[in-house]
């Protein structure tokens, strides 16, 4: 649960919240250098282990794969232009709306842009997650997009981001929670995420924990059709 908190935080505008992150994760020249990202991941679904795999490709192709004793049973890729998600053997185009959002990040490390590319940032408080104290910010992409997320006061990290979406007249709400940084190349990147999912159905929890994580690795167009 998140709790408001009293100012304990020395009060921080958006912009420098969001300057310390992109610093306290390795600074703005050697995201840069990262054209590519491959993570390796495991997850448990209801008892089930899977393996993920997870490409991104500058500035916004992407893929992500999960498959269970070696049978792919979920795989979304966006190849810059247009993507499928395929479930079971389903296979379904991303919609109008899915496609805007892919196109929408300008690059692997979406802090970088939030200064060029119309995205409104609003600082909301500070906030209790855990035993760590965050500044919230609200932040809203050029098209309307709406997320909120959390920093760590101490650190600079990002622990948490918070958005709401529609699919098929649907309201789900999502919550990422990132953990375990660990440094790869010049870069802290998360090695724990908890991705929570409320539906009208219910709450999803997933674990995904990443084994590995692969700097510009030789990605082609090919890994994203």
């Amino acid at each position: 649960a998140v709790k408001q908190e009293a100012n304990t935080a020395p009060a921080k505008s958006p912009n420098v919240i969001i300057s310390d992150y992109i610093q306290a994760i390795g600074g703005e020249a050697a995201l840069k250098k990262i054209t590519a990202i491959q993570q390796n991941a495991e997850l448990e679904i209801q008892g089930n282990k899977l393996t993920m795999t997870m490409k991104k490709l500058a500035p916004n192709l992407s893929s992500n794969e999960a498959a269970m004793m070696g049978q792919t049973v979920m795989k979304q890729v966006f190849n810059g232009t247009t993507g499928y998600q395929m479930q079971m053997g389903k296979k379904a185009d991303l919609s109008a709306d899915e496609i805007a959002d892919a196109k929408a990040d300008k690059g692997l490390f979406s802090q970088l842009d939030y200064a060029t590319d119309g995205t409104k940032l609003e600082a909301a408080g500070v906030a209790t997650l855990g035993s760590a104290t965050a500044y919230k910010l609200n932040v809203t992409s050029a098209s309307g997009k709406k997320k909120t997320q959390y920093y760590d006061i101490k650190s600079g990290l990002l622990l948490r981001e918070e958005s709401t979406s529609k699919k098929q007249g649907t309201e789900i709400s999502q919550t990422f929670d990132f953990s375990d940084y660990k440094k790869v190349g010049d870069v802290l990147f998360p090695h724990k995420i908890v991705q929570a999912m409320q539906t009208p159905m219910g709450t999803q929890e997933l674990n995904i924990i990443i084994k590995e994580i692969k700097i510009n690795p030789a990605l082609q167009a090919s890994d994203f059709n």
